[in-house]
C-alpha cells in the first residue's frame, strides 16, 4: 500500500457484523500474533489481522462440530 493511500475504515463488506470483546491470555495472544506474521510473510495479504485470523479460526472449529 502507498504511504499516500488511506486504509479502509469501518465495517468490512458482507454480511452484518458484531464487535465482540474477548479476553485471552497473553501467551495465546503471542501465538496468534506470530501466526498473523507468518501468514503476511507467505501470503502477502496485506489485509490479514487478528481478527480476520480469529475470524477463520472459529469458523474452522465450528465447522468442524458440525455447527
Amino acid at each position: 500500500m502507498a504511504a499516500d493511500a488511506k486504509r479502509p475504515r469501518g465495517r468490512p463488506k458482507g454480511p452484518e457484523t458484531n464487535v465482540v470483546n474477548i479476553r485471552i491470555t497473553r501467551d495465546l495472544l503471542e501465538r496468534l500474533d506470530r501466526y498473523v506474521d507468518s501468514e503476511l510473510i507467505w501470503s502477502h495479504d496485506h489485509t490479514i489481522n487478528r481478527a480476520t485470523v480469529m475470524r477463520e479460526a472459529l469458523t474452522a472449529w465450528l465447522e468442524g462440530k458440525g455447527y
